[in-house]
C-alpha cells in the first residue's frame, strides 16, 4: 500500500466530512444541498445507496460516469466498505444494465437483484449490491428508491435517521475525486434539449453562462422568442429561469437546461409541488438524436454562484468571497469560503483568469 493509500485508509469520519466540505460538494442530481451534512454522523449510518436511476429521458451523464470509470467506483466502494458501511447499494433501472453497468458489476463481483427479486435482504447480504427496478420515473426520488429496493420506508424522515446515506451518482464521483485525487468541484455535466436544433451532453466549468451552453445546442439567446422560456432541470422536474438569463451561471446542481414554449410550461406546472414543472408527457423528447457522451467546453467567462440552490436560502448560507475585482486566480483556487453562520461550503475558480466582478450572488471570472 503506497503512502497516499495509507493516508486515505486512516482518515477519520471527521476528516472525511471536512474533505467533502472543502471540495465544495453539493447534491449534483438537482437538490444542491451541501453533501458534507449527510456525512457528518457516519456512526449512525450503516449503508450507502447510490441513486443511478437517471429517470429523465434526456440525461446520460450518470450512466456514462459509471460506464467510463468503473475502476474509480470500485475503488471507492471498497474503501467505504472497509471503513464506514456494511453495504453499498447501487439502485438503477434494469434497462440500463447491459449497456452501462455490466463493467462495474464484473469489477465489484457484487450481488445482483433484478426487479422480480426485490426487495434486497440486507440481513443475508452485504458488500456491493446491485438492485435493478422497473422503468418508473418516481423511483428517482431517494425515498421511493429505498422503499422499492429494500422495503425500508423512511418518508417523511431523512434517510440518515434510518441508517442510510443516499447520493446521486455524480455526487459520489465528486466525493471520490475529493478523497482520492484532492480535487474540488469545478465542473458539471449538463444536458441541453427542448426547442433546440441539437441535444447536447456537455461537461462545462461551474458558472458557464446560458448563452455559451445554448450556443452549443445551436441556439442564440438573443433569438429566443417571447413565447419561449428557459427551464432548469429535466422534463419531469424542472423550474423556470425566466428573467434570470443574463445573471445565470451553471450551478453545481444543474443537470439540464430546456428551451420550451410557455404554453407547454404552463400546462406542466404541478399544483402540489412547490417550484416543480412536469412536462415529461407534453413533448416528444426522442425526436432528435441524443448525445450520450459528454463533450468538454471552455467558455471565456464564468459566473460562479455563491449559493447552488436559491430555494435553500435561509437553510444554507451563501459562500463568502475572499477575492476582489482585478485579482488573478487559477482553476481550483478557493475564491469564497464557507459562511460561519450555518450550513455553507467554499467555492473554487473553475477557470484560470481575472476576477471581473464580485457580488452578493456570484463571482465573475474572465480568461
Amino acid at each position: 500500500m503506497d503512502e497516499l493509500s495509507k493516508s486515505i485508509q486512516n482518515l477519520s469520519e471527521g476528516d472525511v466530512t471536512q474533505i467533502i466540505r472543502s471540495a465544495g460538494i453539493v447534491g449534483a442530481g438537482g437538490a444542491g444541498f451541501p453533501t458534507y451534512k449527510k456525512w457528518s454522523n457516519l456512526e449512525d449510518v450503516d449503508n450507502l445507496l447510490i441513486n443511478l436511476q437517471e429517470s429523465e429521458p434526456i440525461f446520460y451523464s450518470d450512466k456514462n460516469l459509471v460506464s467510463s470509470n468503473p475502476e474509480s467506483f470500485q475503488k471507492f466502494f471498497q474503501w467505504v466498505l472497509d471503513n464506514f458501511f456494511e453495504s453499498v447499494v447501487i439502485g438503477s433501472k434494469e434497462k440500463y444494465r447491459d449497456e452501462w453497468i455490466k463493467k462495474l458489476e464484473q469489477l465489484t463481483d457484487g450481488s445482483i437483484y433484478l426487479h422480480d427479486d426485490l426487495p434486497i435482504d440486507l440481513e443475508e447480504d452485504s458488500g456491493v449490491i446491485f438492485g435493478y427496478t422497473h422503468d418508473v420515473y418516481d423511483f428517482s426520488r431517494d425515498f421511493s428508491l429505498l422503499r422499492v429496493l429494500t422495503g425500508v420506508d423512511v418518508y417523511p424522515d431523512l434517510p440518515t435517521e434510518h441508517g442510510w446515506i443516499t447520493q446521486n451518482t455524480e455526487t459520489v464521483y465528486n466525493i471520490y475525486k475529493a478523497i482520492f485525487e484532492g480535487k474540488p468541484v469545478t465542473e458539471k455535466f449538463v444536458h441541453i434539449n427542448g426547442n433546440t436544433p441539437m441535444h447536447r451532453c456537455l461537461k462545462a466549468p461551474i458558472g458557464t453562462p446560458t448563452k455559451d451552453l445554448l450556443k452549443e445546442a445551436g441556439v442564440e439567446t438573443e433569438a429566443l422568442k417571447q413565447d419561449q422560456i428557459l427551464l432548469e432541470g429535466g422534463p419531469g422536474w424542472c423550474s423556470a429561469l425566466e428573467n434570470k438569463l443574463a445573471e445565470y451561471g451553471l450551478s453545481k446542481r444543474t443537470n439540464g437546461l430546456l428551451v420550451m414554449d410557455r404554453k407547454i410550461v404552463e400546462e406542466g406546472r404541478a399544483k402540489n409541488e412547490e417550484n416543480r414543472i412536469n412536462i415529461l408527457d407534453k413533448y416528444e423528447w426522442s425526436k432528435k438524436n441524443h448525445e450520450k457522451q459528454p463533450e468538454n467546453i471552455q467558455p471565456d467567462i464564468v459566473r460562479i454562484p455563491l449559493l447552488s440552490n436559491p430555494h435553500y436560502r435561509g437553510k444554507v448560507q451563501s459562500s463568502q468571497p475572499i477575492v476582489d475585482s482585478g485579482d488573478r486566480v487559477e482553476k481550483e483556487q478557493v475564491i469564497a469560503i464557507p459562511n460561519s453562520n450555518g450550513i455553507s461550503i467554499p467555492q473554487h475558480a473553475s477557470i484560470d483568469g481575472v476576477v471581473e466582478e464580485v457580488t452578493s450572488s456570484h463571482i465573475t471570472i474572465e480568461k
